[in-house]
């Protein structure tokens, strides 16, 4: 009778288990968009080094209201253009929904006016020789090894409308950490070139 229960216990706790789990399957409805013309024009106030000193620090809230901060990830600086504003409301901000991505990759001129750092433990760093204009910084705060939790944080702001002698905040949240992984996961599934590898 003993052995019985046992197994019966042993055979639910089984079938529960197998229930939570649920292999990742690509929503069927993503779609690519096309991205804007590169217009050279817009970026050539940033071309050249400036006097301005960027310091930034970026975290995110957990459910519990705890800090996590944006420890060791990549802080990107990118001038505001209409080139940089698609890219950041599609990908970075979500603001088209999450089932929307971009088809192509990156102009390769962006390279040269796109700063990058990594973020000190408490998600600091400074960009330094910064030209005058409007700029977003954005990061990823992603924590959780199987459960991956948090997602993109930003900011938009303008050399001559913010108090430079303060750190500039990156804390506006975006694109979520589990959304942009199935976003790379359809991209990818869909051949799409925008998450092909670097040829």
């Amino acid at each position: 009778m003993f052995k019985c229960i046992l197994l019966l216990t042993v055979s639910i706790f089984l079938s529960g288990c197998a229930s939570t789990y649920t292999p990742y399957q690509p929503k069927k409805n993503y779609s690519w968009e096309d991205r804007v013309d590169f217009n050279e024009d817009e970026y050539a106030a940033y071309g050249k080094a400036g006097t301005n000193s960027i310091r930034i620090q970026a975290f995110s809230k957990t459910v519990g209201g705890n800090i996590q901060f944006a420890a060791g990830e990549t802080v990107y600086l990118v001038p505001a253009t209409s080139y940089s504003d698609q890219s950041v409301d599609i990908i970075i901000k979500e603001s088209k929904g999450a089932d929307v991505g971009l088809r192509d990759k990156a102009d390769k001129r962006v390279n040269s006016y796109v700063r990058t750092g990594i973020c000190d433990a408490n998600g600091r760093y400074t960009f330094n020789n910064v030209p005058d204009g409007s700029y977003y910084v954005y990061t990823p705060v992603f924590w959780g090894e199987f459960n991956l939790s948090g997602g993109w944080v930003y900011n938009k702001f303008s050399t001559k409308n913010s108090d430079l002698s303060n750190t500039i905040v990156v804390t506006k949240s975006g694109r979520s950490a589990a959304s942009y992984s199935q976003l790379q996961k359809a991209g990818i599934e869909a051949r799409i070139p925008y998450y092909k590898e670097v040829e």
